[in-house]
């Protein structure tokens, strides 16, 4: 349902109903991950995924509403969101295997 909202959003480009639904989103995975249903091991492929997903339709928003961007402008903006989301995937990733591994050593 939550994806169906998002879809909606976006078309109609709406940033509030937007933030909306990606809270909800990230409500949900977190609660599934801590319940079990999706294993915890793809905790950082679902935050780089939703970091994604809100940094590009943001992004949709600003092109919709502003004047048009260069393309290397748009080059430059596509590389950066690439870089927080591979950034942020791998820090989380690491993060959760030192956590992993200070777990298993009893520290």
């Amino acid at each position: 349902m939550c994806v169906v909202v998002v879809l909606t959003a976006l078309l109609r480009a709406s940033s509030a109903l937007f933030t909306a639904a990606l809270g909800a989103l990230c409500l949900i995975a977190v609660i599934e991950i801590l319940q079990g249903s999706i294993p915890a091991l793809a905790a950082p492929l679902f935050g780089g995924a939703l970091l994604g997903l809100a940094e590009l339709s943001y992004w949709s928003f600003d092109l919709r509403m502003s004047v048009p961007q260069s393309s290397a402008t748009i080059r430059r903006r596509a590389g950066v969101i690439a870089s927080v989301v591979v950034v942020g995937a791998g820090t989380s990733a690491l993060l959760f295997a030192l956590l992993g591994l200070v777990g298993t050593l009893g520290i």
